[in-house]
């Protein structure tokens, strides 16, 4: 048999087409991680700067709420302070006020005694006038009936515009009477006589005459409504006044005031 030659033929390499692909895929890999790292990188800047906000407004609020705490504290001791006077302006109060109650319940059971006289004055009139005798004795313990002895009071300070040139001029309300003082004499007017007293719009006239004089109404705890009816009347006359309220009924201590008038 005769022998054939088989042909050669060349043989198909697939190694520059797996090169290919290998060079392909590491390019691709590698553009996925470099576009991984940069989102990864863009998320923790975003991340990062968020946070560092949320920092920045939580102290921001924080300081905030320390100067609104810090003022809350100054505004409560200021409170507690004027707290503190307002109670011991209360206790002088309510202890003055004990003392004027005192007194005037001294006052009325005077005044009641006063008016019981006055009936048995005007019982003995009527019943018979040879009793006269009797009625003069009646008349004349009438006349001795006071309040009740209490310490002077002390007057101070000049109530006005606060000027302390001022030349003062005082008057005392009572429940029923109103008494000028003037030097060491002392002029009583009726509530009644009040509104026609001549002695009374004399006396203004005179104060209203000095540019420097101011008139004083010292005002007893239960001279509020002469008060009123006496300040209209210097209203009226335009005389510059002003209003000091008395604890009590005591004698008036004005020396103080004494040299001023020279």
């Amino acid at each position: 048999m005769s022998k054939f030659k088989k042909k050669s033929g060349e043989a198909i390499s697939l190694f520059p087409l797996l090169i290919l692909l290998t060079c392909t895929i590491g390019t691709l890999v590698l553009g996925i991680f470099t576009l991984s790292i940069g989102n990864t990188a863009i998320d923790y800047q975003q991340r990062r700067q968020k946070l560092l906000e949320d920092k920045s407004r939580e102290l921001l609020d924080k300081r905030e709420a320390l100067e609104r705490l810090t003022q809350l504290i100054g505004e409560a001791e200021k409170d507690e302070r004027a707290l503190a006077q307002a109670r011991t302006e209360l206790d002088r109060l309510e202890r003055e006020q004990v003392d004027a109650q005192k007194n005037r319940l001294a006052y009325l059971n005077l005044k009641a005694e006063d008016e019981k006289l006055q009936e048995r004055i005007k019982d003995l009139d009527i019943l018979s006038k040879s009793k006269g005798s009797e009625t003069e004795q009646l008349r004349e313990a009438l006349k001795v009936v006071k309040r009740p002895k209490e310490k002077k009071i002390m007057v101070t300070g000049v109530p006005g515009d606060g000027r302390e040139d001022l030349i003062p001029y005082f008057v005392d309300c009572a429940s029923d009477v109103l008494v000028i003082y003037e030097e060491a004499d002392k002029t009583r007017i009726l509530k009644g006589d009040l509104p026609t007293s001549k002695t009374f719009k004399t006396f203004l006239s005179r104060i209203s005459s000095q540019q420097k004089g101011i008139l004083i109404f010292l005002i007893r705890p239960d001279g509020v409504s002469l008060y009123d009816r006496a300040v209209r009347i210097a209203n009226e006359q335009k005389v510059k006044n002003g209003k000091l309220p008395l604890p009590g009924y005591g004698e008036l201590d004005l020396t103080s005031f004494k040299a001023t008038r020279k």
